[in-house]
């Protein structure tokens, strides 16, 4: 009975609040991101926690009483469709802003096309750890920088005695950046990779062979997911003891799948960017956590809460606006500079580029959960 009554509840509110916001046009935000290609758990995900905090938004009565209408299509990780795609869309809505894309290429490709440059819309919160393009001003990245991520991992390393490092590494921006990134912690500390290969596709064969032929403590890996997985099984068959760090543009749920067994991922460290989703000790876990509950129904995940964080600071920036118009909301964003979203700070009060510098590293536990 009780759950009839919230259910009874929470339709009512729903149909309150179409009522109360059918006469003001809603908000349009447009997200063109990987659903089902190669990194399609983790966009899905990403996608889903952005999702379950605009529906709380919309059943709370939305944005000065506006509905948030969150348009999103699946570009398969192909970046011509995702440009393709975003043309479509801001044809059929009157956007306020992009949000949230996924991918290096398919990022750097938005910001580059003139008939969307032309539009004025900024993007909020890409799932990219590169400064995209150097027009910082049409973008405000939410999450730390892939420098961030290596920096924590290279201090981790070092300080517990692993100071011979190795990377695999993607022949993508992504990977290429992620290698660049840890030689450049590396140097600062007037030392060198031990070794280093790339992933070319196809097998890994070569990789592991160049890789283990120098005995590395451990192995940083900047690679595609499934590369990854791949490269850390053979590898054990080799050296079992050796240690693997994890850049968090890996898909952790994917990796593990492909390894075979919650213990086969046991002991891989992967670097995060939001507080745990299942340890409720933040306001914004616990928040997120309430959402998915009552919106999705679905265990919570990394990219979910940080899609959750993304559209929270979003609607704080709409809500200052107070208008959907493009330029008003990219005024505000850009004026705000330090926002608490309970337990995760945004601060772009230091260079301006990026609103979080939050990086942790979690460790596999034998059961395959993500522990700190």
């Amino acid at each position: 009975m009780r759950t009839l009554l919230q259910l009874a509840s929470l339709l009512a509110t729903l149909l309150f609040s179409s009522l109360t916001m059918g006469e003001t046009s809603p908000i349009h935000i447009v997200q063109v991101l990987d659903l089902s290609g190669p990194n399609g758990d983790t966009g899905k995900d990403y996608m889903t926690g952005a999702k379950v905090y605009f529906d709380s938004v919309n059943a709370r009565g939305g944005v000065d009483g506006r509905r948030i209408n969150h348009v999103f299509r699946d570009d398969q990780g192909n970046t011509a469709q995702t440009v393709s795609l975003t043309t479509k869309l801001l044809e059929e809505y009157p956007a306020t802003v992009l949000f949230g894309y996924m991918g290096n290429e398919s990022v750097a490709a938005v910001l580059k096309d003139t008939q969307i440059a032309r539009t004025g819309l900024v993007l909020v919160a890409p799932y990219t750890g590169l400064d995209s393009m150097s027009d910082s001003a049409r973008v405000f990245h939410v999450r730390a920088s892939l420098e961030d991520e290596t920096r924590k991992i290279v201090r981790m390393t070092l300080s517990t005695g692993l100071e011979k490092l190795a990377v695999f590494y993607g022949t993508d921006s992504l990977g290429r950046a992620g290698l660049k990134a840890v030689e450049t912690e590396l140097a600062k500390e007037k030392r060198t990779i031990l070794a280093k290969s790339p992933y070319l596709g196809g097998g890994i064969a070569q990789a592991v062979r160049d890789i283990s032929n120098h005995h590395p403590q451990a192995v940083i890996l900047a690679a595609p997911t499934i590369a990854s997985a791949n490269f850390i099984r053979e590898y054990r068959h080799i050296s079992p003891g050796t240690q693997f760090f994890v850049l968090s543009s890996i898909n952790h749920q994917t990796l593990q799948e492909f390894l075979g067994s919650p213990q086969a991922a046991q002991g891989i460290a992967v670097t995060t960017l939001t507080p745990s989703p299942s340890n409720l000790t933040t306001g914004i876990a616990r928040e997120h956590a309430k959402a998915m509950k009552t919106y999705r129904d679905e265990v919570p995940s990394y990219a979910s809460l940080e899609g959750f964080i993304a559209a929270k600071f979003l609607v704080e920036a709409l809500r200052k606006a107070g208008t959907p118009e493009p330029q008003q909301t990219a005024k505000a964003l850009a004026n705000t500079r330090r926002l608490d979203l309970g337990g995760y700070l945004i601060d772009f009060s230091s260079d301006g580029k990026r609103g979080s510098r939050y990086v942790d590293l979690a460790v596999f536990s034998g059961a395959g959960v993500l522990t700190n």
